[in-house]
Protein backbone atom coordinates (compact mmCIF):
# COMPACT_ATOMS: atom_id res chain seq x y z
CA UNK A 1 0.00 0.00 0.00
CA UNK A 2 2.80 2.31 -0.95
CA UNK A 3 0.64 4.99 -2.58
CA UNK A 4 -2.81 4.22 -1.19
CA UNK A 5 -3.11 7.22 1.14
CA UNK A 6 -1.99 9.71 -1.49
CA UNK A 7 -4.10 8.12 -4.23
CA UNK A 8 -7.25 7.99 -2.12
CA UNK A 9 -7.03 11.70 -1.40
CA UNK A 10 -6.20 12.45 -5.04
CA UNK A 11 -9.16 10.45 -6.37
CA UNK A 12 -11.57 11.87 -3.80
CA UNK A 13 -10.56 15.45 -4.54
CA UNK A 14 -10.69 14.87 -8.32
CA UNK A 15 -14.33 13.87 -7.89
CA UNK A 16 -14.97 16.91 -5.68
CA UNK A 17 -16.03 14.67 -2.81
CA UNK A 18 -15.61 15.43 0.84
CA UNK A 19 -14.31 12.88 3.30
CA UNK A 20 -17.81 12.78 4.77
CA UNK A 21 -19.43 11.99 1.40
CA UNK A 22 -17.00 9.16 0.74
CA UNK A 23 -17.46 7.87 4.28
CA UNK A 24 -21.25 7.77 3.75
CA UNK A 25 -20.83 5.80 0.53
CA UNK A 26 -18.60 3.34 2.36
CA UNK A 27 -20.79 3.37 5.50
CA UNK A 28 -17.86 4.51 7.62
CA UNK A 29 -17.17 7.41 9.96
CA UNK A 30 -15.53 10.36 8.22
CA UNK A 31 -12.50 10.11 10.48
CA UNK A 32 -11.83 6.68 8.92
CA UNK A 33 -11.25 8.39 5.56
CA UNK A 34 -8.96 10.92 7.24
CA UNK A 35 -7.03 8.06 8.86
CA UNK A 36 -6.68 6.30 5.48
CA UNK A 37 -5.49 9.48 3.76
CA UNK A 38 -3.00 10.26 6.52
CA UNK A 39 -1.62 6.71 6.62
CA UNK A 40 -2.83 6.15 10.18
CA UNK A 41 -4.83 3.07 9.20
CA UNK A 42 -5.57 0.95 6.15
CA UNK A 43 -8.91 -0.34 4.90
CA UNK A 44 -9.81 -3.99 4.99
CA UNK A 45 -10.31 -5.92 1.75
CA UNK A 46 -14.06 -5.23 1.48
CA UNK A 47 -13.64 -1.47 1.93
CA UNK A 48 -10.74 -1.42 -0.55
CA UNK A 49 -12.88 -3.25 -3.11
CA UNK A 50 -15.68 -0.72 -2.67
CA UNK A 51 -13.25 2.20 -3.07
CA UNK A 52 -11.88 0.66 -6.28
CA UNK A 53 -15.44 0.21 -7.57
CA UNK A 54 -16.42 3.80 -6.73
CA UNK A 55 -13.44 5.33 -8.52
CA UNK A 56 -13.27 2.77 -11.35
CA UNK A 57 -9.56 2.07 -10.87
CA UNK A 58 -7.62 -1.12 -10.35
CA UNK A 59 -6.55 -2.23 -6.90
CA UNK A 60 -2.99 -2.43 -8.18
CA UNK A 61 -3.04 1.19 -9.35
CA UNK A 62 -4.52 2.61 -6.16
CA UNK A 63 -2.05 0.64 -4.05
CA UNK A 64 1.19 0.76 -6.03
CA UNK A 65 1.06 3.60 -8.61
CA UNK A 66 1.42 7.30 -8.09
CA UNK A 67 -1.87 8.09 -9.79
CA UNK A 68 -1.36 11.84 -9.59
CA UNK A 69 1.91 11.67 -11.51
CA UNK A 70 0.54 9.10 -13.95
CA UNK A 71 -2.49 11.28 -14.64
CA UNK A 72 -0.36 14.37 -15.21
CA UNK A 73 1.83 12.46 -17.68
CA UNK A 74 -1.11 11.07 -19.68
CA UNK A 75 -2.83 13.17 -22.31
CA UNK A 76 -6.16 11.67 -21.41
CA UNK A 77 -7.10 10.41 -18.00
CA UNK A 78 -9.12 7.28 -17.33
CA UNK A 79 -10.65 9.00 -14.31
CA UNK A 80 -14.33 9.70 -14.47
CA UNK A 81 -15.19 13.30 -13.73
CA UNK A 82 -18.62 13.60 -12.23
CA UNK A 83 -21.35 15.10 -14.33
CA UNK A 84 -24.41 16.65 -12.73
CA UNK A 85 -26.22 13.31 -13.04
CA UNK A 86 -23.30 11.53 -11.37
CA UNK A 87 -23.35 14.04 -8.52
CA UNK A 88 -27.10 13.49 -8.16
CA UNK A 89 -26.48 9.74 -8.13
CA UNK A 90 -23.83 10.10 -5.41
CA UNK A 91 -26.19 12.26 -3.34
CA UNK A 92 -28.94 9.64 -3.71
CA UNK A 93 -26.51 6.92 -2.65
CA UNK A 94 -25.57 8.97 0.40
CA UNK A 95 -29.26 9.47 1.22
CA UNK A 96 -29.93 5.75 0.80
CA UNK A 97 -26.96 4.93 3.00
CA UNK A 98 -28.26 7.21 5.74
CA UNK A 99 -31.75 5.76 5.34
CA UNK A 100 -30.29 2.27 5.54
CA UNK A 101 -28.57 3.16 8.82
CA UNK A 102 -31.88 4.44 10.22
CA UNK A 103 -33.68 1.29 9.11
CA UNK A 104 -31.01 -0.87 10.75
CA UNK A 105 -31.49 1.10 13.98
CA UNK A 106 -35.28 0.75 13.78
CA UNK A 107 -34.91 -2.96 13.11
CA UNK A 108 -32.67 -3.33 16.16
CA UNK A 109 -35.20 -1.39 18.27
CA UNK A 110 -37.99 -3.69 17.07
CA UNK A 111 -35.92 -6.76 17.93
CA UNK A 112 -35.36 -5.39 21.42
CA UNK A 113 -39.06 -4.63 21.78
CA UNK A 114 -39.92 -8.17 20.67
CA UNK A 115 -37.53 -9.56 23.27
CA UNK A 116 -39.24 -7.45 25.95
CA UNK A 117 -42.65 -8.57 24.72
CA UNK A 118 -41.57 -12.20 24.80
CA UNK A 119 -40.44 -11.72 28.40
CA UNK A 120 -43.75 -10.09 29.24
CA UNK A 121 -45.59 -13.22 28.10
CA UNK A 122 -43.86 -15.01 30.97
CA UNK A 123 -45.47 -12.63 33.48
CA UNK A 124 -48.68 -14.03 34.99
CA UNK A 125 -51.73 -12.45 33.36
CA UNK A 126 -53.22 -11.50 36.76
CA UNK A 127 -50.16 -9.34 37.45
CA UNK A 128 -50.48 -7.68 34.04
CA UNK A 129 -54.19 -7.03 34.62
CA UNK A 130 -53.43 -5.51 38.03
CA UNK A 131 -50.81 -3.18 36.54
CA UNK A 132 -53.18 -2.21 33.73
CA UNK A 133 -55.88 -1.28 36.26
CA UNK A 134 -53.37 0.82 38.22
CA UNK A 135 -52.32 2.57 35.05
CA UNK A 136 -55.90 3.31 34.04
CA UNK A 137 -56.65 4.76 37.47
CA UNK A 138 -53.60 7.03 37.26
CA UNK A 139 -54.43 8.26 33.79
CA UNK A 140 -58.06 8.99 34.71
CA UNK A 141 -56.94 11.20 37.63
CA UNK A 142 -55.02 13.43 35.25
Amino acid sequence: MIFFSKNLKFLREKQNMTQGELAKLLELKSNSISNYENGVSEPDYNILKRIVDIYKVSAHDILYSDMEMTTENKKSSNLIYPSESAKDFIEKLCDLSAENALLKKENEDLKNLNKKTDRMSDVPSAFVAEKEIEFNKKTRKR
